[in-house]
Formats: structure tokens, sequence, C-alpha cells
């Protein structure tokens, strides 16, 4: 499989990361952000931008009809207009990971942390989205040290991402490295704070009381309906305010 090398130093992530207060506002009004072109007065999509709404429409099922397998063409089909367009990228791979089929999962999260590092002041957002992704893929292939790679430069990437946290700290639970569960739980409650945390927290009690405990597989986090439409949001706002 392609490799994704890791960026070396610190990097300098936007605040917040989330994006969770966008999705009520793109839920409301996300044809209008689409961004179209004006043509006397006609709205005038591209045949990317066309076929992006296909597949987003079967997608999230926003009239009433999900298809994911549709979803799916429609997003291949915009990649071949613009290979790196990373809402299409991102979001097949979310599609690919909903299907279970990881080996396609995870080269489309590549391709995406790739494509991410193109996108002006949100390329550490998106590529800490990608590099999440794909450290979960990992750990479902029981590929431990590599997932355990990704969630720390996802984290690196944007402080604020909370999943990424949760899948570092659930995998040194499941490999019961208490100490490092504590720090790791400390820090993330420090930069990115969630009550999912809690579930971890009771995990890791149980185990030190000499309880069984067993750890969730790796989340991709924004794996949602929410997720694909977050992710077109902070795209369309770079694409604005470029």
């Amino acid at each position: 499989m392609e490799q994704l090398t890791g960026h070396g130093g610190e990097m300098n992530p936007m605040s917040g990361g989330n994006g969770r207060s966008l999705v009520g506002l793109v839920l409301m009004g996300l044809l209008f952000l689409l961004n179209p072109l004006q043509t006397d007065g006609q709205t005038v999509l591209s045949p990317a931008q066309e076929a992006f709404k296909e597949g987003f429409a079967y997608h999230t099922g926003e009239d009433g009809t999900q298809d994911l397998k549709r979803a799916l063409l429609f997003y291949h089909k915009v990649l071949k207009v613009d290979p790196d367009l990373f809402p299409a990228l991102y979001n097949a791979a979310l599609i690919y990971t909903d299907q279970k089929e990881n080996a396609h999962a995870q080269r489309m999260f590549i391709k995406a942390a790739r494509a991410a590092r193109k996108s002006g002041d949100m390329a550490a957002q998106y590529e800490a989205l990608a590099r999440n992704g794909l450290g979960a893929c990992l750990q479902r292939d029981g590929k431990m040290p590599e997932a355990e790679k990704q969630f720390g430069i996802a984290i690196r990437m944007n402080p604020a991402l909370v999943e990424a946290h949760y899948n570092l700290i659930n995998i040194l639970a499941k490999e019961k490295r208490e100490a490092e569960v504590e720090k790791a739980i400390r820090v993330a409650e420090k930069l990115a704070p969630s009550s999912r945390y809690e579930v971890l927290k009771g995990r890791q009690k149980a185990q030190e009381s000499g309880g069984g405990t067993k750890a969730v597989g790796g989340t991709v986090g924004i794996v949602t309906i929410l997720g694909a439409i977050l992710i077109y949001a902070l795209y369309l706002r770079m694409r604005r305010s470029s």
C-alpha cells in the first residue's frame, strides 16, 4: 500500500477544529453555499459541482433516498475532473469505511491527506481529519503502531480534534499502558474537552481494579451524515476566502 510519511516539527493548526457550530447553518443553507456561477440570472453549476451535488444528495439522503453506492460513483466522477478535491476524496473514504472496505478507505484517506495540503489555511484541519480516518482503518486491521502514529500526527495538526484523542487513548488502554493513558486523557481534556473521555476513564478504572475491559475499535470520527456536511462546509468557507 502507498505510504504516507509524517511531517516533522510542530504544526500550527487553526483554533477550534471540530466545527460543530457550523452544522446548523449548513443544514439550513447547504445549496446556497454551492457557490455556483450566475449566467443571465440563471444558476449554473460546473460539471464537478453538479456531480458532487448528486453524490452528496445520495450520501446524505437529503431527498429521502440514501444510496452510498451511487454516491460513491458520483464522487469518483468528480475526482476524474478534479483529482485533488478534498471533500470528494474524504467523503469517498467515509463511504468505503462504512462499507468496511478498509483497503480502499486507506487509499482514499492517504489521497485526501495529500490533497489537504493544498487547502491554504484549512490544510492542517483537513489533513488531521484524513490522518485520523487512516488511523482508524489501520487500527481495525490490527496495525496498532501505525494507527497510533497517525492519531498522534492528527493531534499535532489539530489539537482540538476530539476523535483523534479518543482513538489514541483507546489504543493505549487496549495495550494496558496505564501511565500513558492517564497522561493522554489529561492532555485531551485540556486541548479538546469532551464528555466522551468519561467512557475511557471508566474503562481505565475497571482495568486498574482488575476487572476485564474491552477496547472499542477506532472511529473515523466524523463518518456520519453530519460529517459529510461539515467537511463540505469547511471546504466552501476556505474557497470563499481565497
